[in-house]
């Protein structure tokens, strides 16, 4: 028989009548409440969620993240003064991660499971990050760190517009917000000393293809 007449929270079967409260009708409640995908309300000593300790994890990430960064790019830029090769340099750290994640399932004797489907779906993105990273290694040999970042923090901007392309509808206020933005890297631009069109150019493509990777 449908059980919709049972689909109660499994918090509220304390207030079922007596008679009810045979050990079928328990496993009832209790399957029409796990169905529903309603946690139980009585306490569980295996589940002991901790959000203070979510919420430092994942800022301590986000920090790390940026650090790595930042050092990331000054070395980058620092390589790139002593051997002007951004494409082969792009290229071999490109390669070395490849080379560091085999290592790394290997350790961990977790390797994904890949398939044609598997493949294909990273085909877009293992592309758009391949001239990503390519590009701002470009940027990065003709200009100074700062003005490739100030470049690339058009992207917000990119990703409204091809967004709009496709479909997605924004309010008014995210149109005028993203004004403010391309004036200050109009500002940042022409009074920029290291300018450089190809340090322009190589922050740009990489920005459509971030923005094309993230889409």
């Amino acid at each position: 028989k449908p059980l919709s007449h049972l689909r109660i929270r499994s918090d509220q079967s304390r207030f079922l009548p007596a008679q009810s409260a045979t050990p079928r009708s328990r496993f009832a409640v209790k399957s029409a409440a796990a169905a529903e995908g309603i946690r139980s309300s009585i306490p569980d000593s295996n589940s002991n969620p901790k959000p203070v300790n979510q919420t430092l994890k994942l800022d301590t990430a986000f920090r790390l993240w940026y650090f790595h960064n930042v050092i990331f790019n000054i070395y980058n830029k620092k390589s790139l003064n002593v051997f002007p090769y951004p494409w082969f340099l792009a290229t071999f750290q490109l390669f070395t991660g490849c080379i560091w994640m085999l290592a790394s399932w290997s350790i961990n004797r977790r390797f994904p499971k890949i398939s044609k489907e598997f493949l294909l779906a990273l085909l877009g993105l293992t592309l758009f990050h391949t001239v990503d990273q390519i590009f701002a290694c470009v940027s990065y040999s003709n200009v100074a760190v700062s003005f490739t970042h100030i470049i690339k923090s058009v992207e917000p901007v990119l990703f409204v517009i091809f967004s709009s392309f496709l479909g997605e509808i924004f309010p008014l206020k995210v149109w005028l917000s993203i004004l403010s933005i391309v004036f200050a890297c109009y500002i940042a631009a022409v009074t920029e000393v290291s300018f450089n069109l190809g340090g322009l150019s190589g922050a740009m493509i990489n920005n459509f293809s971030f923005v094309l990777r993230n889409i």
